[in-house]
């Protein structure tokens, strides 16, 4: 009789128990382990797209740490913000009452030791460019010819220590204010203004041999406070102004784009002919008319606008004893709508210029 092999006994039953419980295990664990891997890949994803985007952040400021302009001011800057800051660079300033170029009797007052001081070589070793704001203690004490030569001293220790700063925006150096507060060296306010006419015509004549900048605020003497030597409280935001337009404008050059740099001719002449017609249909809003002498030349009245340091377009038209002149903008205008009295141009204020010429 033929043998049946049912698999029903105990063994076959105990069997078939483990193959199952042992695969059944088996898919436990890799549902446990597809669970964690499903539930963590996101968090693990998040941070390192968190990690990624901090590395990403952390070298893009790297790349984009905004330019560092220095100055270093006598106590006509005693009123700027120790540090300005604007979209496209700051600024850090150091005022320092009684500056002068080289002090002799007082090291803390020499612009020279100041500039080797552990501070500020350390600013200047990572800044862009440096403004000097002095001249007027110098002046005040010494030739202006001696106080040229320590200028150009200064400006040539100043490449040595630190040779980043070599090009022709990274120096400059601003034109010395008037000023009337005589001294025992310059006994009369004509000598010394002599002096500073002559220590500034020598600073711009020496900027352009030694290759710095030379920064005019066009300061006259009706700018100037009851002592003399300092600027009135409404005329103190001049400086901050113009300091930040100059710096504005060495921005722009190097942020210069490349598709204007690739411009053809033609290209150049149609957009300048389109700013022409722009500033001459702006200057044609601002347009300031006063009463003339037959005295008065345009030679003389150029140089007594450029000597009162009134920025004007041109002057339109001089007839029926009347002269109309044109601005650029309203601020120009009104500056000089403040200054040009009605009897500005008459006989007696002609003879009183050429008194003074």
């Amino acid at each position: 009789m033929a043998i049946r092999y049912t698999f029903n006994t105990t063994q076959d039953q105990y069997t078939r128990e483990s193959l199952i419980e042992y695969t059944i295990n088996d898919l436990v664990a890799l549902t446990k382990l597809y669970i964690y891997w499903f539930c963590n890949k996101f968090d693990f994803l998040d941070r390192n797209s968190m990690d990624t985007s901090t590395s990403t952040s952390i070298t893009h400021h790297e790349h984009t740490a905004l330019p560092l302009y220095f100055i270093l001011s006598d106590s006509h800057g005693k009123n700027l913000q120790s540090t300005i800051k604007t979209p496209y660079y700051q600024i850090k300033t150091r005022s320092i009452s009684g500056l002068q170029w080289v002090n002799t009797y007082d090291y803390t007052l020499c612009t020279q030791t100041v500039l080797n001081s552990p501070s500020i070589s350390s600013i200047l070793s990572s800044a862009t460019g440096v403004l000097f704001l002095i001249g007027t203690n110098s002046v005040r004490s010494m030739p202006a010819l001696r106080i040229i030569q320590q200028v150009e001293a200064i400006a040539n220790m100043i490449r040595l220590n630190h040779h980043h700063i070599d090009h022709l925006e990274k120096i400059t150096i601003a034109a010395t204010f008037p000023c009337l507060k005589v001294s025992s060296r310059f006994p009369t306010i004509d000598l010394l203004l002599n002096n500073i006419n002559l220590y500034n015509q020598q600073l711009e004549i020496l900027s352009r041999r030694l290759g710095f900048s030379f920064l005019d605020f066009h300061i006259t003497p009706e700018h100037l406070h009851r002592d003399h030597l300092h600027l009135q409280h409404q005329y103190k935001n001049i400086l901050h102004t113009t300091i930040v337009q100059y710096f504005d404008t060495i921005i722009a050059k190097q942020v210069k784009s490349p598709q204007s740099q690739h411009r053809t001719s033609t290209a150049i002449t149609r957009r300048n002919k389109r700013r022409y017609e722009k500033l001459k249909e702006k200057q044609q809003q601002h347009i300031l008319t006063r009463s003339l002498s037959q005295s008065w030349t345009i030679p003389d009245i150029k140089n007594i606008l450029k000597h009162h340091a009134i920025k004007f377009a041109r002057i339109c038209s001089v007839a029926n004893h009347k002269i109309r002149i044109q601005f650029n903008n309203t601020k120009d205008q009104q500056h000089a709508d403040n200054l040009i009295s009605l009897t500005f141009f008459d006989d007696n204020n002609f003879a009183i210029w050429h008194e003074q010429k």
